[in-house]
């Protein structure tokens, strides 16, 4: 799998870090509007005990957030990671976190780990 640039590359290292470090299999979900990135992700953690679901705006990802929020309440884990696009359309990555924070906070759920990242070397 080819890189598009430096920045992607550190993305995925970073991610790669952060799901090594998690001890115990999680569901991790992905929102990124930019499908190629998606699949180096998953690829990235195809080898990892982590159990993956991926979102393709901004929001399908607060719709399968809520939704698992609403799964806590029978036993099932909460996302423990969520990697987002940074920019997005109608939902930019900074607003949706707000909304996440928001949303699990107010149930009084562990707030996931949220890693932001960006397929663009602009930013």
């Amino acid at each position: 799998m080819s890189f598009e640039n430096d920045q992607s590359q550190q993305n995925l290292f970073v991610i790669e870090q952060e799901c090594l470090e998690m001890t115990e299999p999680a569901k991790v979900l992905i929102i990124h509007d930019d499908e190629m990135t998606i699949k180096m992700i998953q690829q990235v953690m195809a080898n990892s005990s982590h159990s993956l679901d991926s979102a393709e705006d901004a929001n399908q990802g607060i719709k399968m957030i809520t939704k698992r929020v609403n799964l806590t309440r029978s036993g099932v884990k909460m996302y423990k990671l969520i990697i987002l696009d940074n920019s997005m359309p109608n939902v930019d990555g900074p607003v949706l976190i707000g909304i996440i924070k928001t949303l699990v906070e107010s149930l009084g759920l562990e707030a996931p780990l949220i890693c932001c990242c960006t397929a663009s070397s602009e930013t």
